[in-house]
């Protein structure tokens, strides 16, 4: 098994949610960028290619090994999240790969008021109204 095929595999022991496998190899290849989201039961993948998107429904079980076989030798970079963490493989034109781990920061939306909501300012009289 390939180096980058045994990457993928550990990346999914850690209960992946979503996953986009991108920067392909060639632009003669067949497709644009692969996703991969976790759907109740098995995970679909959606193969993007200039105008279409193919999906695909694979088991649990077999998803490292899919992913893996798309990577391989069709693309330079493979990112996948999970709830804590976020994983990412790139993989050099001699086809090394090299894997790194982030803690993705926990992003709070700012408050966001509806004008009619704010507090309305009375209007101050001078002297001479």
């Amino acid at each position: 098994m390939s180096e980058i095929k045994e990457l993928i595999k550990k990346v999914f022991q850690n209960e992946i949610q979503k996953a986009v496998i991108s920067k392909p190899l060639s632009k003669q290849g067949d497709f644009k960028k692969i996703t991969v989201n976790k759907m109740s039961g098995f995970y679909q993948i959606a193969k993007y290619t200039e105008k279409q998107v193919f999906h695909e429904n694979i088991a649990f079980e077999k998803i490292a090994d899919r992913c893996g076989e798309l990577t391989e030798n069709n693309f330079l970079q493979f990112n996948a999240w999970s709830e804590s963490r976020e994983f990412i493989i790139l993989i050099s034109k001699k086809r090394l790969p090299r894997i790194e781990n982030k803690n993705p920061e926990i992003r709070k939306r700012p408050e966001t008021r509806h004008p009619q909501q704010t507090k309305a300012v009375p209007f101050a009289r001078g002297k001479n109204h």
